[in-house]
């Protein structure tokens, strides 16, 4: 907050990896990344057939409706809203 303006942040993180490099960026996440409500919430891990990414990407949204879209489009809807 603000001047009196709050401002509400929602971070969807989708990581992908070899077991070695993904229990390290867990280790990252859940020690050293210092989290606004010093919480973080796990929603799925586990393996997947495919890779959805040919490389590193952050991507930055402007509204909800943008996001989806682009979800969709990854096939990685049902995580945002599982996110909810």
């Amino acid at each position: 907050t603000r001047e009196g303006l709050s401002v509400k942040t929602k971070v969807m993180l989708y990581l992908e990896g070899s077991k070695l490099g993904m229990s390290k960026i867990k280790a990252l996440i859940e020690r050293r990344i210092k989290w606004i409500d010093n919480s973080v919430h796990f929603i799925w891990e586990g393996i997947s057939l495919k890779k959805v990414f040919k490389r590193f990407n952050i991507k930055t949204v402007k509204d909800e409706s943008e996001l989806k879209k682009f979800l969709s489009h990854k096939n990685l809807l049902y995580f945002w809203n599982n996110c909810q």
